[in-house]
């Protein structure tokens, strides 16, 4: 997919807009099909010459998919893996031919990422995860440690993706807080993602969605740097522009914070949909 991300190229009926490998890009408002606004945020982490990260926003008539991606691997081989990721998932998301098929469609795209990987035997790998955005419910596919959230209003947490890693179980369980989670020496460490025997893609049941809600996708960029409350408060900042710009100025600002201190540089990428109120009509 060599198009221009922002003008995006049509598939299936479906318009793709899909950001790899890019040094600074946001934040870049799109509209969808289905009523609303799409922020867009990816950058390469401080000192890095090349960005591992991946965007992806899939515009269709009947749903709109929110994703990242977040790479690994030497030699720019976690680049190849994210790319890949995303143009699979979104080849098969635009094809799909009714909203039923959607969920299946991107499980059939991670698949079909995960075989092609694998095969190339790159020793790559990446995260994702995604968001399907219907009239009235969302729904989140993920892989790995990147995280999706599903805010209604006044910022209450609708949803939100389980990191598959061993602090994310840990946090999870109780056994450990945010604070300790922040700084664990295996906070990087991955229990699955797309690119190794066994893959496991995780399926989010359905929640409804209400006007105003927000959606928001994001890589360890993100994660590592905020708490999950500065994340929400911030992305509930009632401009969404201006959220978009408050998540990236604060996360960037604590990659820098001194050694010891809860902040850790890398590449950083988001995506934050904001659903429009139910009289707008919004075009693509």
């Amino acid at each position: 997919m060599s198009t221009d991300p922002i003008e995006g190229r049509e598939h299936a009926g479906a318009r793709i807009h899909l950001w790899t490998d890019v040094g600074a890009v946001g934040p870049l408002a799109l509209a969808t099909r289905t009523g609303g606004t799409v922020i867009v945020v990816t950058r390469h982490g401080p000192h890095r010459e090349s960005n591992e990260d991946g965007a992806l926003v899939v515009c269709r008539d009947d749903a709109t998919l929110i994703a990242v991606a977040d790479g690994m691997g030497g030699m720019n081989a976690g680049e190849v893996a994210s790319r890949i990721t995303l143009e699979r998932v979104a080849e098969r998301f635009a094809e799909a031919e009714t909203s039923e098929a959607l969920r299946h469609a991107v499980v059939d795209g991670l698949e079909a990422a995960n075989a092609e990987i694998v095969e190339s035997r790159l020793g790559a790998g990446t995260t994702f995860v995604g968001l399907i955005v219907e009239n009235d419910v969302a729904r989140t596919i993920h892989v790995g440690d990147s995280e999706a959230y599903h805010l209604g209003r006044r910022g209450r947490l609708k949803a939100r993706t389980l990191p598959h890693s061993p602090v994310g179980y840990e946090l999870e369980a109780g056994h450990i807080d945010e604070e300790e989670a922040m700084v664990h020496a295996e906070r990087h460490l991955l229990t699955n993602h797309v690119g190794m025997l066994g893959m496991r893609i995780e399926l989010g049941a359905a929640t409804p969605c209400a006007p105003f809600d927000r959606f928001l996708v994001g890589t360890d960029g993100l994660l590592d740097n905020l708490m999950r409350d500065e994340i929400v408060e911030r992305a509930c900042t009632n401009d969404e522009f201006e959220a978009a710009r408050l998540l990236l100025e604060d996360a960037t600002a604590r990659m820098a914070s001194p050694r010891g201190e809860p902040g850790k540089p890398d590449d950083l990428t988001f995506v934050l949909h904001v659903r429009a109120r139910e009289s707008e009509a919004v075009e693509d």
